[in-house]
């Protein structure tokens, strides 16, 4: 009888992790909105996070996802006092396990309703002076640091601006990867520049790899430049994967399009 005991306890253990393992694997879902009034959790869309940071540095746990609605969102702000005003090192960081998705109008409740295309989610340097680029993030977005599962999807990443004269920042205007291989679909790179400074080399415009393999779906690289590599730039040991991507109207001085 004891043995009989034993295997139902362990098949009733058993029912019930399998029972947990896949809320365990969902994570949970926090929500953005640049329209959202200040104070909001994140917890749903009528009390969303009102900028992005204050759901990045909630922090997320893997598997969580993010939602956040069209509008426009600047590294530099936060209600939870993590980041600094106008600090031009300030971007968004990407996280491993969790996925960021872009497109959304507030107030869907499945991914099926998200409208990437038709609402656009802007993620933007454009800090300090507004249309003065010389002030601009240096990095929109990073995807660094031994972050295999990080994902970006469906959103636009604009007005980095790569140009100090200090490493690591004249790399990677719009997303900066070092060491890590993030999964980036659904975006547009457009108006990023690595122009260097000081003689100090500007690489990559729109995206910079080094030691890094991205997986990079149905993405545009459009109007971004450097010095060299002005869509895309691969360095030491990185092979990114692209698939459905578009490169136009880059330039740079080597490799408008995308510099290997």
């Amino acid at each position: 009888m004891a043995k009989k005991r034993n295997l139902k306890m362990w098949v009733v253990m058993a029912v019930f992790l399998a029972g947990m393992a896949p809320a365990i694997a969902a994570g949970g879902t926090i929500y953005v909105d640049a329209d959202a009034s200040p104070g909001g959790d994140g917890s749903s869309w009528g009390t969303a996070y009102k900028y992005l940071q204050d759901a990045l540095y909630k922090p997320p746990s893997g598997g969580d996802q993010i939602w956040v609605a069209e509008g426009t969102y600047y590294p530099d702000e936060d209600e939870g006092t993590n980041v600094d005003p106008n600090d031009r090192t300030e971007t968004f960081q990407l996280i491993n396990g969790v996925v960021i998705y872009g497109g959304f109008a507030g107030g869907e409740t499945t991914l099926d309703e998200r409208g990437w295309e038709i609402y656009e989610t802007i993620l933007s340097g454009d800090i300090n002076t507004p249309g003065d680029s010389t002030d601009n993030s240096y990095h929109v977005v990073t995807g660094s640091y031994t972050e295999p599962n990080a994902i970006l999807d469906g959103f636009t990443i604009t007005a980095g601006n790569a140009n100090s004269d200090s490493s690591p920042d004249y790399y990677g205007g719009g997303m900066y990867n070092y060491s890590g291989s993030p999964t980036v679909t659904n975006c547009t790179f457009t108006g990023n520049t690595a122009p260097g400074s000081y003689g100090c080399p500007g690489y990559g415009g729109g995206m910079y790899n080094d030691y890094s393999n991205p997986m990079v779906t149905n993405c545009t690289f459009s109007g971004n430049s450097a010095i060299c590599g002005g869509g895309m730039r691969n360095c030491y040991e990185s092979s990114p994967t692209l698939s459905n991507c578009s490169f136009s109207s880059n330039s740079a001085n080597f490799g408008g399009g995308m510099a290997n």
